[in-house]
């Protein structure tokens, strides 16, 4: 696995870094059958992978932002049962996985972050898979009701009186939204594109211009007061998650 990198120069102690964090992507997913193919589903069956190897273990509020992307450079070959995991969960579990732990969802952090996985990976053309089937099971993921998408569809935004963390939800559902709109394009189905790209606007609510940062948007059209952008605080009525108003300033990578 290290050997799929060559790097030269700087110091020693600087390749010892390199390597050790390359050696921490490898770790996870992992291979998550027996011998003959057969594995434990989302629906709690017993299930048998057909024309790909299953894995789990996805913690993708971790790794969508680098270690997937890096997966479909130096990893390729395997993105295809990557992908295809994450699709057969889909059909056993009836949504993506969002923090998956060997067949079991927790549903840990913010986001649907299989979904920009699954879309990087069909667009790269690495993902082996139906284009139509991968843009159905993002939406599906993304309409849900559950993780307060159901409000917000309804207001365009979590609003911050209503859910917990209600920026990073907001900034990174409408990441997601970004690439269900780029598969939809992809395929030619302009209507969900379209729908799903006004819908990426959503960091449009958060951003206060007054102070310049992403702030939590109450349905009142005010916002969150007292504002602090240095303040983090672990899910104690907050708007961010692990993070605070400065470093959520940049998620609009779309």
């Amino acid at each position: 696995q290290l050997s799929k990198v060559r790097i030269t120069g700087g110091s020693p102690e600087d390749r010892t870094i390199f390597y050790t964090a390359l050696y921490h992507t490898r770790l996870a997913p992992i291979l998550f059958e027996d011998a003959d193919g057969r594995y434990r589903g989302g629906d709690g069956e017993v299930h048998r992978a057909e024309g790909f190897v299953n894995y789990s273990i996805f913690s993708l509020w971790d790794t969508f932002r680098a270690a997937h992307p890096l997966n479909t450079v130096i990893d390729a070959g395997r993105v295809h049962d990557l992908v295809a995991s994450m699709l057969a969960f889909g059909d056993e579990y009836g949504l993506l996985p969002v923090w998956l732990l060997t067949a079991n969802e927790t549903n840990t952090m913010t986001g649907n972050h299989a979904v920009p996985v699954v879309v990087d990976a069909v667009l790269k053309g690495l993902a082996g898979v139906d284009p139509k089937r991968a843009l159905a099971a993002v939406v599906k993921s993304q309409s849900s009701d559950i993780r307060d998408l159901d409000d917000y569809r309804k207001w365009g935004f979590v609003p911050a009186n209503l859910g917990e963390e209600s920026v990073t939800k907001t900034l990174e559902y409408g990441y997601d939204d970004a690439a269900v709109a780029r598969l939809a394009a992809f395929v030619g189905d302009s209507a969900t594109a379209r729908t799903f790209r006004q819908r990426s606007e959503a960091w449009r609510h958060e951003y206060d211009p007054a102070t310049g940062f992403m702030r939590g948007r109450l349905t009142d059209g005010g916002f969150s007061e007292p504002f602090d952008p240095l303040l983090s605080d672990n899910r104690q009525h907050h708007d961010y998650t692990e993070g605070n108003a400065w470093q959520h300033a940049w998620f609009v990578p779309h």
